[in-house]
């Protein structure tokens, strides 16, 4: 739907292979010609395999078998030298800092500390890309840069080490973007869809593993960038809230994070209370965070889901032409036409790029893109386009 968007983003992920039974199952929810057309209809699945396997290759990454993890033991925290004894940020519960392989000094890599929560390694959907991870005793002043503590003071950690990447807080990057909203509203908030888009993923995850309550501290957000990748990650780290007075539901979670990227002031407690200020129309995607709003602050089962809908339609949509209304039974064989060209055109998009450069990966826009093209189907689509669509 957003034309001008760049070839280059993602979302969650598809259902493994190796799960399936048969190769029917894999394709059980995905819209094909009927009846088949030979050839056509052979090239037609063809494609969806293709986008099946790119995205679980990005899906089952395996950083062990090079760089550090190939050592076969783990590493300690002598192994490493700190590029700088100020950290390149600090969260309620982590502590990230820049470092080098001691024994390979152009080896680079992010080291991130915590003294009390689980391993980050298990957080795999919308988590950190971690290599390996060790427990270790680092000086407590690395972990309290603002504290006057003894230089010989120490204290057990959990150190994570992944690739290196630029960090960004989430709260930081809206006040540091607050002039480019005010001077370019369309780009900036078409960035801010895809962020949303990774937001609402990340709970849905949640979501499906059980978990009903965020805490509505935006730290639990940080945006990262690797080498080669032009569109940041929005990765989640805290799993549990603390504190009562600061959990909040999934939903809630979802529209705090959007009225603070549109840089719209809301109150905790005005979130609970369902007081929420109106959004402005800055640009063709300000539509799409009312509606977003709207179907979030239906708390229903099925909000997160369908807000994911909405975003992916605004992003990757077809034209409105080739929709109808979902509930009558006209011919659905020109956006059946779109579904199988796009996939083709993404195909063709990932054969011709070196997409597999970032460290195996597609680029976290592609992930989403393709993921929305494999799970896609004409039903799945007109609904979206019937939410957003909604007066």
């Amino acid at each position: 739907m957003a034309d001008d968007v760049s070839p280059d983003e993602q979302q969650p992920l598809p259902q493994s292979r190796r799960k399936c039974t048969s190769r029917s199952s894999l394709y059980e929810d995905v819209d094909v010609l009927n009846p088949p057309a030979g050839n056509y209809n052979k090239m037609v699945m063809m494609n969806l395999e293709t986008l099946v396997m790119a995205a679980e290759k990005t899906r089952h990454k395996d950083f062990t078998k090079k760089g550090i993890g190939a050592l076969g033991s783990k590493p300690k925290w002598k192994d490493f030298l700190l590029k700088a004894e100020t950290p390149v940020l600090m969260t309620k519960h982590y502590v990230f800092y820049s470092a080098t392989w001691k024994y390979n000094p152009d080896q680079e890599h992010t080291l991130v500390m915590s003294s009390n929560v689980s391993s980050l390694k298990q957080k795999k959907d919308g988590g950190l890309e971690v290599i390996v991870e060790f427990e270790d005793s680092v000086p407590t002043k690395l972990l309290q840069p603002a504290s006057k503590v003894p230089d010989d003071q120490l204290s057990n950690v959990l150190v994570a080490v992944t690739h290196p990447m630029s960090i960004e807080s989430l709260s930081k990057f809206a006040d540091n973007n607050r002039d480019r909203h005010n001077k370019d509203a369309h780009n900036y908030e078409r960035t801010a869809c895809f962020l949303l888009l990774q937001a609402v993923s990340s709970l849905k995850n949640l979501q499906a593993q059980g978990t009903e309550q965020v805490d509505a501290n935006l730290d639990s957000f940080i945006l990262v960038t690797q080498d080669g990748d032009t569109h940041q990650r929005l990765v989640f780290l805290d799993l549990e809230p603390q504190e009562e007075a600061s959990r909040l539901s999934l939903c809630m979670g979802a529209i705090r994070i959007l009225y603070h990227l549109l840089h719209i002031r809301l109150m905790v407690r005005d979130l609970k209370a369902w007081k929420l200020p109106s959004i402005t129309q800055r640009s063709t995607f300000s539509q799409t965070f009312i509606r977003v709003v709207a179907v979030l602050s239906q708390e229903r089962a099925v909000s997160i889901t369908q807000a994911m809908g909405i975003l992916e339609y605004t992003l990757w949509g077809p034209e409105d032409r080739l929709m109808r209304d979902p509930r009558t039974q006209e011919d659905d064989t020109g956006l059946r036409l779109w579904l199988e060209m796009e996939r083709a055109r993404k195909v063709n998009f990932l054969a011709r790029s070196s997409v597999s450069d970032i460290h195996g990966t597609l680029g976290v826009y592609n992930e989403y893109h393709v993921n929305f093209l494999v799970r896609g189907t004409v039903k799945k689509i007109l609904l979206s386009h019937n939410l957003l669509n909604l007066s």
